[in-house]
């Protein structure tokens, strides 16, 4: 009975040494294993040798399968083969199992890499050619979102006199909620016709369709389009459709600016000595000159309503 109890009491003791034991066994045996590891370094373009699982091991026979091309390197030791072809294998494949190729190389064995190496060369060449001609189409998408404002004005005593003032007519903008009476100046160097960010919010700042549209001006400022704005005008009670594209705030000189759309569908015809102008309105001509500025009737405030 006493050895029992003896025995019991020295049972975490026997425990302890057990596991001792055990580690030390570990490390014996991972000393000697990492005194048989040979380091290999590979670099890309290597000639190698696969080895097969000890299964396929034969007595008298090679294990080596290839050469292979050594085609991809990663930090933890696996390394992606091609053939001579070119062909890349799907998987990486862990280096342990590539001894290096030390054999002379054949003469068929130089022609498959030469092979291969023009057939990748020309695969390089036609990808740079394929990302040249997609930052070109990308160019050329934002050169049309590109939308320039020609209008400039100077200020300088000496030309004072012979200073050309531009050309401007009245029109009046009308939304769901607001009407709003302006002074629109036409500039044929704008390709789309423009509303500045005061003008929008005077009209309650009704809702934008989404706009592309990049502005620039003659000295080659950018700022992109809040959004397009489709709005009923009228001009010596004559109606329209039209579209504006909308700046930001603090973005542009003038409130309208009528540009070469409207003045192809208009057909805008100006007169600068009388200072004169000649629309077409739909099926309508419209004349008048710059200073003119009528109110609605009462007659046209109501086509305007519910047209």
């Amino acid at each position: 009975m006493s050895n029992r109890i003896d025995e019991l009491d020295k049972l975490d003791e026997t425990r302890l040494l057990a596991i001792a034991g055990m580690y030390a066994e570990k490390r014996r045996r991972k000393h000697w294993h990492d005194q048989n590891i040979k380091t290999k370094w590979f670099q890309q373009g290597d000639l190698v040798l696969l080895y097969t699982l000890k299964k396929h091991k034969r007595k008298l026979k090679k294990r080596g399968i290839g050469p292979f091309v050594v085609s991809e390197l990663t930090s933890s030791g696996a390394v992606r083969l091609e053939t001579l072809d070119g062909a890349q294998m799907p998987n990486f494949i862990n280096g342990s199992r590539l001894k290096k190729f030390e054999q002379p190389l054949t003469e068929g064995m130089i022609q498959q890499l030469h092979q291969a190496k023009t057939y990748k060369e020309g695969q390089i060449q036609l990808k740079e050619q394929a990302q040249i001609e997609a930052q070109e189409r990308r160019q050329k998408m934002r050169t049309r979102r590109e939308v320039k404002i020609m209008a400039v004005t100077g200020q300088n005593a000496e030309h004072e006199d012979f200073k050309v003032k531009p050309f401007t007519i009245h029109l009046q903008l009308t939304t769901d909620t607001r009407e709003q009476f302006t002074t629109a100046m036409i500039d044929s160097g704008a390709d789309c016709n423009v509303m500045s960010y005061d003008m929008w919010e005077s009209l309650g700042m009704p809702k934008l369709t989404p706009s592309m549209l990049i502005f620039k001006s003659f000295s080659g400022f950018q700022t992109p389009s809040l959004g397009k704005l489709h709005v009923k005008t009228l001009i010596k009670k004559q109606i329209m459709e039209m579209v504006f594209d909308v700046t930001h705030k603090d973005q542009a000189a003038v409130d309208i600016i009528l540009g070469r759309q409207w003045i192809y569908e208009t057909n805008c015809q100006l007169d600068w000595i009388t200072r004169q102008f000649v629309l077409h309105v739909g099926s309508s001509k419209v004349m008048g000159k710059k200073s003119e500025l009528e109110a609605p009737t009462v007659q046209t405030q109501k086509q305007l309503s519910t047209k």
